[in-house]
């Protein structure tokens, strides 16, 4: 049987059982080459979506372009797309106690045995500082601590945030563009009162500017 029609023959095999992967020749991947992806809604998911993937290797960016196609090509809750802003971990605290104000995980460059994968949710946080802007594709409050996704992929507990966002000013003006119905520009010394604001308003998903103004530049603001 001519290779191609060989190779063609196996994808159809492993398709058939549930499984989509990519292979350029050789014999079929062993059992080490198989991982399994816990997608997350939330930190942590009790109830992830699972999907098993049969890979070309373990690590490598050439196996997360494969395991990135694979998503791609999955039906209903299980397909990802780049639009998304897929990320992977390896080690992710299963229990609540795991995520503490200094919780820091970045995204792995391994994919064996258990993955997490996390994507987008309905809000994203463009939060512009006076000196350090970040952008959040993900929220969580668990277990009373703010924990956060940037669109690097890095996920951050409160205290790491607020590291690299905090200035010496005492308290800071914040706005909200587009602003939430019944909001104004409010005075706090609690800079998460206005994310947690965000993520509180479910009758208005997607994104949104958080312009967090110290005191002495609260009168310029024409170009907000």
């Amino acid at each position: 049987m001519p290779p191609c029609r060989r190779q063609r023959r196996r994808m159809s095999q492993i398709k058939k059982k549930g499984r989509s992967w990519i292979r350029r020749g050789g014999d079929a991947p062993s059992a080490t080459d198989r991982a399994d992806f816990y997608i997350l809604n939330t930190l942590p998911d009790t109830s992830p979506t699972t999907v098993k993937q049969v890979l070309s290797g373990k690590f490598g960016s050439s196996v997360l372009a494969e395991i990135l196609w694979n998503f791609g090509h999955f039906d209903d809750k299980e397909r990802i797309t780049l639009a998304q802003n897929p990320h992977f971990y390896q080690g992710l605290p299963t229990s609540w106690t795991g995520y503490g104000a200094d919780f820091e995980s970045q995204p792995t460059t391994h994919y064996h045995d258990k993955v997490y994968v996390v994507i987008n949710n309905s809000h994203r946080v463009l939060l512009q500082c006076i000196e350090r802007p970040r952008v959040l594709d993900n929220i969580w409050v668990t277990n009373g601590i703010l924990i956060v996704r940037d669109t690097c992929g890095n996920l951050q507990g409160e205290a790491i945030v607020a590291n690299s966002i905090l200035t010496l000013d005492l308290y800071w003006w914040y706005c909200i563009k587009p602003p939430l119905p019944g909001s104004e520009d409010e005075r706090t010394d609690d800079w998460k009162k206005p994310i947690l604001q965000l993520c509180g308003s479910s009758s208005t998903p997607g994104t949104h500017k958080l312009y967090v103004l110290a005191p002495k530049a609260r009168e310029d603001r024409s170009s907000l």
